[in-house]
């Protein structure tokens, strides 16, 4: 269930935002994983926000392999 104060544009944007820095390589590991928990908080679970996580994992392994 979505938390009505907390918008979906936003956490959409914060998503795009973390998965566009992990790309570039300007957050340290720490830095997503502590803004991943974030926007991962129970209030704002929703089936979208999963699929980003899935997004944000693809990046790190890729980061990871290189």
């Amino acid at each position: 269930m979505i938390n009505p104060s907390v918008p979906i544009r936003n956490i959409r944007m914060k998503f795009a935002v973390l998965i566009g820095l992990i790309q570039v390589g300007e957050v340290s590991n720490r830095d997503i994983v502590e803004t991943v928990l974030n926007l991962i908080n129970p209030k704002i679970q929703t089936a979208g926000n999963v699929k980003k996580l899935d997004q944000v994992i693809y990046v790190l392994s890729s980061r990871a392999g290189t």
